[in-house]
C-alpha cells in the first residue's frame, strides 16, 4: 500500500478503498498496476482518481489489462488516460467484452471508437 500513499491517497481513503475491495494487491503486482496507467499517459491526478473511484481495478491481473489496453488501441482508440479517468470502470472490463459488445451491436471498429469517446458508459448502461 506503500505506492498508494505515494500517490497522495490517504489512510482514510486507502480504507474506504479496502471496504469495496478486499482483494486489492500487494506489491509488486500493485505496483506493476499502477506502472500501466503510467504507461497510457496518466498523471498521478488521473491515476489517483481512477484507483479511488474503482478499487477493483486493483484486483486485476496485469494481462487482463494490457488485453483490454491492446483491444482499445485496436479498435483505435489512443487516449485511454483520458477515457479511463472519465470512466474507471472500464478497467473491470476484458478484452472479450468489449469484442462480443462490438459484435452484438454490429459495430466496426471505428463506430465503438466513437461510441467510447462520446460516452464513456456504454458499458455502465447495458
Amino acid at each position: 500500500m506503500e505506492k498508494l500513499v505515494e500517490l497522495g491517497i490517504t489512510e482514510e481513503e486507502i480504507k474506504s478503498m479496502l471496504e469495496l475491495n478486499q482483494n486489492i494487491l500487494e506489491e509488486p503486482e500493485l505496483n506493476i498496476l499502477i506502472d500501466i496507467l503510467y504507461l497510457i499517459n496518466c498523471d498521478e491526478r488521473m491515476i489517483k482518481n481512477i484507483l479511488i473511484s474503482n478499487p477493483n481495478y486493483l484486483s486485476r491481473t496485469k494481462e487482463d489489462v494490457v488485453g483490454l489496453i491492446n483491444k482499445l488501441l485496436e479498435l483505435g482508440l489512443n487516449d485511454l488516460n483520458i477515457l479511463f479517468d472519465s470512466n474507471p470502470y472500464l478497467l473491470d472490463l476484458d478484452d472479450f467484452d468489449i469484442e462480443d459488445y462490438k459484435l452484438e451491436h454490429h459495430y466496426s471498429n471505428e463506430e465503438l471508437a466513437n461510441q467510447l469517446e462520446g460516452n464513456p458508459f456504454i458499458f455502465s448502461e447495458v
